[in-house]
């Protein structure tokens, strides 16, 4: 639950037939699921620089798809509009994580394909050493190219695992953060409007203002509440919000940093030893929760 509260996503309002400001890198191949074949032809990379320090380092990430999407949604901290995306059927590929300078190899891999039940995870695996399934990658001029192969497995180690593989050729540029543009901390992070937009959306939340908080979220970040009001009820709803969301004196003393990359933030929280993100962004001039 408390994931599904605090745990927000980069926004981004995918619509049929939308023509994104950037397009494809190129992608050739099939994924192949449980004996169906998924024809491959997207690519987008990103290399995120983890200045926030949330992932293991610096990690590039390449998406291998079945159509176009927003090229943004591989810039979110935390992946989840990707996932979203998956579960709701929006996309079907692989995303792999990897950080290329780093020997021996290590590929962490999700199969972007929905599960029997939209609780269900992802499948995600990974593999390292000198056998892993990029077969050539190379990274010159801010672009990369490469060849990924994945033999269809016949381990049945797994049941729930479905039976996958694929062969993909794919060149693609890699777009990069966006530069930190502000770093505050202390009582100029806590009075930031980026920690405000947390502190109000979070308040509507724990006091039941639900139709309050739908104005204070984009709707990919309000959607998360909506699902979970529908799963469990919105008694049920509050009762958790109220536990697991801290009030707004708790909560300001838990801020620690806001970390500002133009027009999307992150606000740091401190509890219980961890250290916990809230994305934001600004629209129309004003930040709400992301």
């Amino acid at each position: 639950m408390q994931k599904v509260l605090m745990v927000l996503s980069i926004a981004g309002l995918l619509i049929a037939g939308e023509v994104f400001a950037e397009s494809a890198g190129e992608a050739k191949g099939t994924l192949e699921i449980n004996g169906a074949k998924v024809p491959i032809k997207c690519a987008y990379l990103f290399q995120h620089n983890n200045e926030e320090g949330f992932l293991d380092g610096p990690e590039l990430r390449i998406l291998l798809c079945d159509r176009e999407v927003d090229p943004g949604v591989l810039g979110d901290l935390i992946l989840s509009r990707l996932d979203t995306m998956a579960h709701e059927k929006k996309i079907r590929g692989v995303l792999l994580k990897l950080d290329p300078k780093k020997e021996p190899r290590e590929v962490h891999t999700t199969l972007l394909d929905a599960p029997a039940s939209p609780r269900e995870s992802l499948p995600f695996f990974t593999e390292s050493g000198d056998t892993t399934c990029i077969t050539k990658l190379d990274i010159k001029d801010g672009v990369a190219s490469g060849i990924l192969d994945e033999k269809p497995s016949d381990d049945n180690s797994f049941q729930d695992m479905p039976k996958y593989g694929y062969h993909i050729e794919f060149k693609a540029p890699i777009r990069t953060n966006d530069a930190i543009t502000a770093r505050l901390k202390g009582e100029e992070a806590v009075k930031s409007p980026q920690a405000q937009a947390v502190l109000t959306y979070e308040k509507a939340c724990r006091e039941g203002r639900i139709e309050d908080a739908a104005k204070l979220a984009t709707p990919e970040c309000f959607s998360q509440v909506k699902q979970a009001i529908e799963k469990m009820g919105k008694d049920v709803f509050l009762e958790q919000a109220k536990q697991f969301i801290p009030d707004t004196a708790t909560r300001e003393k838990q801020i620690t940093e806001v970390i500002v990359r133009g027009k999307h933030a992150v606000v740091i929280m401190k509890e219980e030893g961890s250290r916990t993100p809230a994305t934001v962004i600004e629209t129309g001039g004003v930040w709400i929760a992301d």
